[in-house]
């Protein structure tokens, strides 16, 4: 009955990222999930970005976090709003522009 909960930021070991989600308020109608999951091999870390506006599904990035330690891959999907390059991406993909 009890959770096991496991703070973010103390993983050290790729197995117990598999699985987390954060919540990322971009602005006052958008939000996106990033969720974390392994490559098929094991050497990767997945980062998908579900994007919803106003609670309706819009989208799906996924990102593949080569040469990133957890601790990286924690602060990267709790702090989408402050990644450049993450909020450009969405906002090419949510203009048409993101060359589908």
């Amino acid at each position: 009955m009890f959770e096991k909960h496991i703070n973010p930021l103390d993983i050290v070991q790729g197995e117990e990222i598999e699985g987390m989600s954060f919540v990322n308020i971009l602005g006052t109608h958008l939000r996106a999930i990033a969720e974390f999951s392994r490559s098929e091999d094991g050497g990767a870390i997945l980062l998908k970005i579900r994007l919803f506006y106003d609670n309706d599904p819009v989208g799906m990035l996924p990102f593949s976090l080569h040469n990133y330690t957890e601790q990286e891959c924690l602060e990267l999907a709790q702090n989408i709003a402050d990644n450049q390059f993450l909020l450009r991406e969405i906002d090419e993909y949510l203009s048409g522009d993101g060359g589908e």
